[in-house]
């Protein structure tokens, strides 16, 4: 399967990254200064953005500035100080000459897999429909369950011969 996002070994094990590029959906994996460090076929896709202007990007220096909110901006900069959490949020992005988008943020909470992965039934769930796409799209793909090594994280890794999933 090929990648849509350059993939960095460096960041094999990373949840989120593997997360994103699994999504269906339009996701982005920001890191703390709000660089793009992953983004989805569909985002890409939708926003009709190429991979290469998006990955290694600020957020709100996509396509010519109109991700450049002032209430965007503050909103996420404080969420990634960890001084406020999205509960919801919504801002129309207008971009000339395409089609306007309603974006809406929601539900800003994090899930550990060392708390979610035996948490509560919507935790588990999350975390466990990651791992079984995680396991359609990497080679290596252990979780909690494996062994007391990984009880806090997931480990993905494209090395391999593929199809060992626990």
């Amino acid at each position: 399967m090929e990648l849509f996002t350059h993939f960095d070994p460096e960041n094999s094990s990373s949840l989120g990254m593997a997360l994103v590029l699994s999504s269906a959906t339009p996701l982005l994996l920001l890191d703390e200064q709000l660089v793009i460090r992953a983004a989805s076929e569909t985002f890409c896709r939708t926003f009709d953005l190429p991979v290469d202007a998006v990955v290694g990007t600020s957020l709100f220096a996509l396509g010519k500035g109109e991700w450049d909110k002032p209430q965007l901006r503050t909103l996420l900069e404080a969420t990634a100080r960890g001084q406020a959490a999205i509960e919801a949020y919504e801002f129309e992005l207008k971009r000339k000459g395409k089609p306007d988008r309603i974006l809406v943020l929601a539900d800003g909470r994090r899930i550990s897999v060392k708390d979610g992965w035996n948490g509560s039934n919507q935790e588990r769930a999350f975390l466990r429909t990651i791992h079984a796409s995680a396991c359609k799209r990497f080679n290596t793909v252990l979780s909690p369950d494996y062994n007391a090594a990984h009880h806090d994280h997931f480990h993905f890794d494209m090395g391999g011969r593929g199809g060992f999933c626990r």
